[in-house]
Formats: C-alpha cells, sequence, structure tokens
C-alpha cells in the first residue's frame, strides 16, 4: 500500500513575504546585496554572481537596497 500525504500548497504572497523577512537582516524593510549573497550561497549554493544578477533585476531603481511592496 502506498502512503498519501495531503500537503496543502504554499501560498506565494506569504513565502514571499517570510523570505524577505530572512534576509531583511536589520529589519528595516530593505534587502541589501551583500546580506542576499550571504544568505543565498549558504541556503541555496547559489554564487555571488547568480545572486547578483537576480538582485539588480530586483533593483529596478539603482537604489542598492530591494523592498518588499510599495515604499513610501
Amino acid at each position: 500500500m502506498g502512503y498519501y500525504q495531503y500537503c496543502k500548497p504554499a501560498n506565494t504572497e506569504e513565502t514571499l513575504k517570510w523570505g524577505f523577512k530572512l534576509l531583511d537582516q536589520e529589519g528595516k524593510g530593505q534587502v541589501f546585496l551583500e546580506d542576499a549573497i550571504e544568505a543565498l550561497q549558504t541556503s541555496l549554493d547559489m554564487t555571488p554572481e547568480e545572486v547578483t544578477c537576480i538582485f539588480k533585476q530586483a533593483d529596478q531603481n539603482d537604489k542598492g537596497y530591494i523592498t518588499y511592496g510599495k515604499e513610501e
């Protein structure tokens, strides 16, 4: 007999908020490239170049940090 486990699919919005909070080291609503590199190298074995590429796509205003949601 097989094993079946029902799992509720992850809510993408909640997952993004949770991930952002993990990267937001200072709790100021901003994630800096250095923090993203450190966290994603450790947790996902990403290279600094891979993280930088993704970060630059998210940092469209070239502020040096990314925020979650609307920035005031």
